[in-house]
């Protein structure tokens, strides 16, 4: 059935592959949802479940040594989700991605490198103590994107 709700999806869906992976971030202020972790924290197909919802969502992703845009920190810090994971759950996913290409991706699965970067995400994550972290570890998506929209009614933000 052709109604709001589905011109709304559309929308979302659209929205959501253009900001994908930290594309377009001079637009963040136009996402309900914007997700912040390191590769293999779910970002992508959490974006896509959520925006199935009807969820405008962008997420970007955290990167050893980069900075996170200025786009960020503009935002109302109940719509900012900081997804975090374990270090060995993470290292083995991307150990299978790695696998994938060929292992040629580097330090990318190695524990200590993986240790790094999730501490660089955390230390961000803690200079900004009203964006929400979310632990993604063993989690469906489905669990996750209930998690985020259970936050977002206790802040009376709908959709």
């Amino acid at each position: 059935m052709l109604n709001k709700a589905y011109f709304q999806r559309i929308k979302a869906v659209e929205f959501t592959i253009h900001h994908d992976d930290g594309l377009r971030t001079e637009e963040l202020d136009k996402a309900d949802i914007v997700l912040l972790g390191v590769s293999r924290t779910f970002k992508t197909p959490l974006s896509v479940y959520l925006a199935h919802k009807g969820w405008l969502v962008a997420n970007v992703p955290i990167i050893l040594g980069f900075d996170v845009p200025d786009a960020v920190f503009k935002m109302d810090p109940d719509r900012v989700f900081c997804l975090t994971t374990y270090s060995q759950r993470l290292a083995e996913l991307r150990k299978t991605r790695d696998n994938y290409l060929g292992g040629n991706t580097g330090d990318y699965a190695d524990q200590e490198h993986v240790k790094k970067e999730l501490n660089y995400a955390s230390r961000i994550y803690r200079l900004h103590p009203k964006w929400n972290i979310i632990n993604v570890t063993n989690k469906p998506i489905e669990e996750i994107s209930s998690e985020i929209l259970s936050i977002l009614r206790t802040k009376n933000i709908y959709r």
